[in-house]
């Protein structure tokens, strides 16, 4: 995600905040996401010679404060913005209400109640609530990994075996 996609979601955030529109410019902002998840509507917003007018009807519509942020985006030639901006936008509303999101990696298949366990423990870790995606990784051999934002709590036997072998062959004989 670009710094220019954080401020431009950053402002945005702060306009809905002051209309209370939050959740709809967020709506606004997943149905622009979804749209240009197609390929050949992202080949028409990223071609030069669409015109400006086609480009809003393409990706705008909903709030105002969503068609205004399109508007400008798409007057300064910043279009590539536009597929950050959702998950920018997003993670600002998860700051605002306290909420973060993270990936748990496992080894196994996890139960619904072992995922609603680690959640548990990752959110009285962070200090917020976490909801956690699973993702399988055999190379773990066992244990899991818990990446939160920019966090990673690592529990792995992989790691511990890693750590071990490091310190077997830096021990003095």
């Amino acid at each position: 995600m670009s710094v220019l996609g954080k401020r431009y979601a950053a402002a945005l955030f702060q306009a809905a905040s002051d209309a209370a529109a939050i959740d709809q410019v967020a709506a606004d902002l997943g149905r622009v996401a979804a749209a240009l998840r197609d390929g050949e509507v992202r080949a028409i917003l990223f071609d030069p010679w669409t015109p400006r007018a086609a480009l809003e009807r393409i990706v705008g519509g909903g709030h105002e404060l969503t068609r205004n942020v399109i508007s400008v985006l798409l007057g300064r030639r910043r279009e590539s913005i536009l597929p950050e901006l959702e998950e920018a936008f997003a993670d600002l509303v998860r700051q605002a209400r306290g909420e973060a999101v993270g990936v748990v990696e496992t080894a196994k298949a996890i139960s619904d109640d072992e995922l609603r366990a680690i959640e548990a423990c990752a959110s009285a870790t962070v200090g917020a609530k976490v909801s956690l995606s699973v993702d399988l990784n055999p190379d773990l051999i066992g244990g899991i990994r818990v990446r939160v934002g920019n966090t990673l709590y690592d529990g792995s036997v992989a790691t511990a075996l890693e750590d071990l072998e490091r310190r077997l062959v830096e021990a003095p004989l």
